[in-house]
């Protein structure tokens, strides 16, 4: 299965509004701010842990220990650096990982110059998502 169509499946999963992603701590309460994206955590969780081994080797990167993805109604989505969120719009399967990405490394590099840096973020982003980096599923 090629690339583009693990991410299109991954990322138009329906949304239910009692999934709970893995590692979500006992006794979580949803806030209200947040319309936690579940499908999209877990695929950018399992994305992330395969970054690591890439992006450990850049300065200044810090991997997020947590975050959530939300809904956003309108608007270009952004990370949220005091909250460890990535609020995001659903445009495109595509775009929406690449999204996930760029925003993704802006909260890894939250406490270096680079966070800001928007070349290097989306330059960084694309590599992640070419479609030799990204696997399927087993």
């Amino acid at each position: 299965m090629s690339a583009r169509p693990v991410v299109a499946l991954l990322l138009a999963l329906p949304l239910a509004s009692g999934d709970v992603v893995a590692g979500t701590p006992a006794g979580f309460k949803p806030d209200p701010d947040c319309r936690r994206q579940p499908q999209r955590e877990a695929w950018l969780h399992a994305q992330a842990e395969r970054w690591h081994r890439v992006l450990m080797l850049q300065t200044g990167y810090e991997r997020p220990e947590t975050f959530s993805v939300c809904h956003l109604t309108k608007g270009q989505p952004y990370a949220d650096y005091d909250r460890d969120r990535i609020y995001l719009r659903s445009i495109s399967a595509e775009e929406d990982a690449l999204s996930l990405a760029h925003e993704y490394l802006h909260l890894a590099f939250k406490h270096h110059p680079l966070a800001r840096d928007e070349r290097f973020i989306e330059h960084t982003a694309r590599q992640l998502l070419s479609p030799s980096s990204v696997e399927s599923p087993p």
